[in-house]
């Protein structure tokens, strides 16, 4: 039972770990960035990070194409490159195409409309740059219907573009604000982790025990945890948002104090942030068992599911 609960908790965080990213909502339908109508067509589209707002591991590149073409096959490469400009310019393809990985070459027909799947050698991007994606198809023959493509238009020019018919490939690339709709699959969503839930002890529990340990539940996206407890409220005077590492668990050194509220904090981090309204919860130790005044007398119950000797009694 315990493997089944791990793969299940395993196969949830992998779920809320990955996303598919998507930009531009556009209706409208060109040619770019593949198609039959001419012999052949370059260009580039540039992404933001800001846009893409993620990083990780890209699995899958899409266009969503509006008009497909069951019967006819033509080549197609596909090219990924980190870049740190914000705006594309006219300039040869030999310029944009200058550092670029390959992570597509074949040759297939863009038979369904939707969201088309390409389904590209893994891209890992880093987050902090821009993105641009390149793309050429030809030397393809004229049949209709001809590939069509949703795009959006951008307030600058983040998309170049050129097309061809003859023997051999354009030279150069002619910038452009229509740029293709595209969903990048498989990136990890960029976000701080939500807050943990406890695990124990209580929340506003008493009778705790002095050698207790703090427990939590993981929380989806974080990498560490961050741990503030103490007996003030909030939290500082033992432990001041100390990070852990990836645990879920802490051992106070030595013993609690008897009779004694605590309260602390779990604060979910990874490398985009702090997870944010993460609650403070309390606890408050047992009395100090010890008996020091003589007479006593001690009540151990009438009924008989009392237990005997009481719990934690020595």
């Amino acid at each position: 039972m315990k493997k089944l609960l791990l793969l299940a908790l395993v196969l949830m965080l992998s779920v809320l770990a990955f996303a598919d990213v998507v930009i531009g909502t556009g209706t409208l339908t060109q040619y770019y960035p593949m198609s039959t109508y001419y012999n052949w067509y370059r260009s580039a589209s540039l992404y933001t990070a800001a846009e893409i707002n993620a990083s990780g591991t890209i699995t899958d590149l899409k266009w969503f194409c509006s008009t497909a073409n069951t019967t006819t096959s033509f080549p197609i490469k596909i090219y990924m490159k980190h870049t740190d400009a914000t705006v594309l310019t006219t300039d040869t393809w030999a310029n944009y195409s200058t550092g670029v990985t390959e992570v597509f070459n074949s040759t297939l027909a863009v038979n369904a409309t939707g969201w088309f799947n390409f389904d590209i050698t893994d891209f890992a991007y880093n987050g902090t740059q821009n993105l641009m994606v390149l793309v050429e198809s030809g030397s393809a023959a004229y049949v209709s219907p001809y590939s069509q493509w949703r795009y959006t238009s951008t307030a600058t020019n983040m998309f170049a573009r050129t097309q061809l018919d003859g023997s051999t490939p354009p030279a150069s690339i002619t910038a452009n604000a229509l740029r293709p709709n595209i969903t990048f699959v498989g990136i990890t969503t960029v976000a701080p982790p939500a807050p943990s839930t406890i695990v124990s002890p209580a929340n506003a529990g008493t009778g705790i025990m002095e050698n207790a340990t703090l427990n939590w539940n993981a929380s989806s996206l974080a990498t560490s945890y961050k741990l503030y407890f103490g007996t003030d409220n909030p939290p500082t005077n033992l432990v001041n948002g100390t990070n852990l590492g990836n645990v879920t668990t802490y051992d106070p050194p030595g013993n609690m104090l008897f009779n004694q509220t605590y309260y602390w904090q779990v604060v979910p981090t990874n490398v985009y942030g702090d997870a944010t309204g993460c609650p403070v919860w309390s606890f408050t130790t047992r009395l100090d068992p010890t008996v020091s005044t003589f007479p006593t007398v001690w009540d151990f119950g009438t009924l008989a599911t009392d237990p005997f000797p009481p719990t934690n009694w020595t």
